[in-house]
């Protein structure tokens, strides 16, 4: 009995004293969130470590340097190779006795090492700078994506004789800034880039052509050449400077300017020869043109094309754009002198007689207008010719009261025919007015509605002698035109029935009403004016009215559900209709 509570009270004591046991080892850094980089020596953490259970087995790709125990955590220093295949560095771990399950088991820690081969600066920037000038050169060195997000310090390599402004920013020096050149050198730029390792990559070289100086471009005061223009305009281009041996210090060129033929070159400033006045002849076209010399050096040749304007771009053709009795039409500039000078005025509708007046040869001209019934649509033309070539403006206007064509009753041509008694509909359309539609009006039998440039009318039978009419108005600043459709009730005419068809049928949310005819041929314009709403009861609960339209939506889901009488005015008639809503909140 003794011996058996001894050995209960031994196992539970060695209970509590070993320690739980561990799913798996922790590694700090973590490679797998962070890049490896060879030839450096980087430490991890691994824990929790037992001494007597774990045993660090084999580093793959990597030699370890240091290694160290204490609290409960392994210290382990390893220096990466610079990876030659796919394979990733390993961490190999193991737990060689199976009596420590209180330890973590067997462990490979992958890790990726970034290799470094092949990755060095790239340089963009300009790759040119002007000799004998003060420029500016600015170069940025990037390394490749691998190195995204981390603090790479570059390092920059100029010749001597060269001058640099600045670098930036602080931190990485990844951009240069270069202000002044010696005068007759040539070279190259060095960089190389430190990696997250510590280790500076090699220098990579980045060239700079010296390029002579151009004095490109060339500016013109006043550079509107019209035709016959023979006064002096200022040509100039940006001073610049030449390398000057054998002192090797910046002297100021020669600037050699040309003209086109029958041109001159009145002055030359008195300090600098790139400024010039030039007289052109007043309309030979050609460039000018200038290039600089000093030393052994010619720059590039800079040149302005010169193009003579037949009028001032500025010129506009203004006048009314309705003509009543007499037009006035005139050039807001004048012309250049010894310019023929042409007036047309054509007629847009070609059934329009052709427009005369006798006043030619001048900006300006004036017609009267004979014929007073006339009306239409022309435009008026100016045409310009000189040595320098031909020009052309116009505009159009309209001439006289406002015009009606395409004028239909039914959707057929207008011919005056006998129509029967019920409801139709006349259309036409305008010319002469702006923003504004055409006024409608009828005989006082006739009932009708004005739908855009629409009328929709009805009239009842009443036997011989009933000739309504229906008339259309428009005006502008010349008058009003009036356009009357008349006509007689035809002998003989069986009304049209009509009928409104109601879906859907019992409805939820809206209900449409919609107007159909037996004469197929006006059936559109049957139209609803309004609807009264009665509920079982006999009692009105509501009122549609809406302009006149063969075809009427509305919404129903504030109803109650049930039956409902609809009571529809189609042209005065009524038509009664049975609507069952069902409201589904």
């Amino acid at each position: 009995m003794l011996r058996a509570i001894l050995f209960t009270l031994f196992t539970i004591c060695l209970a509590q004293e070993l320690p739980a046991q561990s799913s798996a080892l922790t590694i700090f850094p973590d490679p797998a969130l962070y890049p490896q980089y060879p030839n450096v020596e980087i430490t991890y953490y691994l824990f929790p470590w037992f001494a007597e259970c774990n045993m660090l087995d084999t580093v793959i790709g990597g030699q370890v340097v240091k290694q160290d125990f204490y609290a409960g955590k392994m210290k382990v220093t390893i220096i990466w190779q610079e990876p030659t295949d796919t394979i990733p560095g390993q961490i190999v771990v193991t737990r060689p006795s199976n009596s420590c399950n209180y330890a973590a088991p067997n462990q490979i820690f992958e890790v990726p090492v970034v290799s470094l081969a092949g990755v060095t600066a790239v340089v963009t920037g300009e790759n040119r700078y002007y000799m004998g000038q003060d420029n500016y050169v600015t170069l940025t060195a990037d390394l490749s994506s691998l190195m995204a997000g981390k603090a790479i310090l570059f390092e920059w390599q100029v010749p001597a004789s060269w001058a640099i402004s600045n670098y930036g920013p602080a931190y990485s020096q990844a951009a240069l800034y270069i202000d002044k050149f010696n005068a007759l050198s040539e070279g190259c730029v060095k960089v190389r880039g430190e990696y997250p390792s510590g280790i500076w990559g090699d220098w990579v070289d980045y060239g700079l052509t010296g390029t002579i100086p151009s004095p490109c471009p060339i500016q013109i005061f006043n550079a509107t050449f019209l035709c016959g223009d023979t006064t002096e305009h200022l040509a100039y281009v940006p001073a610049i400077f030449f390398p000057n041996r054998p002192q090797y210090y910046w002297s100021p060129p020669e600037y050699n300017w040309a003209v086109p033929a029958n041109w001159n070159i009145t002055e030359f400033d008195s300090t600098a020869q790139n400024e010039v006045f030039v007289r052109p002849d007043g309309h030979t076209e050609g460039s000018v043109s200038v290039f600089a010399t000093g030393g052994n050096f010619t720059s590039a040749v800079c040149t302005y094309p010169v193009t003579f304007l037949v009028a001032d771009p500025a010129t506009t053709l203004s006048g009314p754009d309705y003509v009543c009795q007499s037009g006035d039409f005139q050039l807001s500039i004048s012309p250049p002198p010894q310019s023929e000078i042409t007036w047309e005025v054509v007629a847009i509708d070609p059934t329009m007689p052709q427009l005369v007046f006798p006043d030619h040869g001048s900006g300006r001209a004036i017609f009267q207008i004979i014929d007073t019934t006339l009306s239409g649509r022309f435009r008026i033309k100016y045409n310009v010719t000189n040595s320098c070539g031909s020009l052309h403006y116009s505009k159009d206007f309209f001439v006289g009261k406002p015009r009606f064509f395409n004028t239909t009753l039914d959707g057929a041509p207008y011919d005056a025919q006998p129509l029967c008694a019920g409801h139709h509909g006349a259309n036409t359309e305008v010319a002469g007015m702006t923003d504004a539609r055409v006024t409608w009006s009828a005989s006082p039998q006739i009932k009708g509605y004005t739908q855009r440039d629409s009328f929709v009318f009805s009239f009842a039978a009443a036997g011989a002698g009933n000739c309504p009419v229906v008339t259309a108005s428009a005006g502008n600043v010349c008058g009003t035109s009036v356009l009357p459709l008349e006509t007689c009730e035809r002998a003989g005419c069986s009304p049209p029935e009509i009928e409104v068809q109601v879906f859907p049928n019992p409805a939820h949310f809206i209900v449409s009403l919609e107007t159909i005819t037996t004469d197929a041929a006006i059936g559109n314009y049957a139209l609803i004016e309004n609807v009264q709403i009665f509920n079982q009861l006999g009692q009105l609960v509501a009122t549609w009215h809406e302009p006149p339209n063969r075809r009427m939506v509305k919404a129903v889901a504030d109803f109650a559900s049930g039956l409902y009488t609809l009571r529809i005015t189609v042209w005065g008639q009524t038509i009664i209709k049975r609507l069952a809503i069902t409201n589904l909140f």
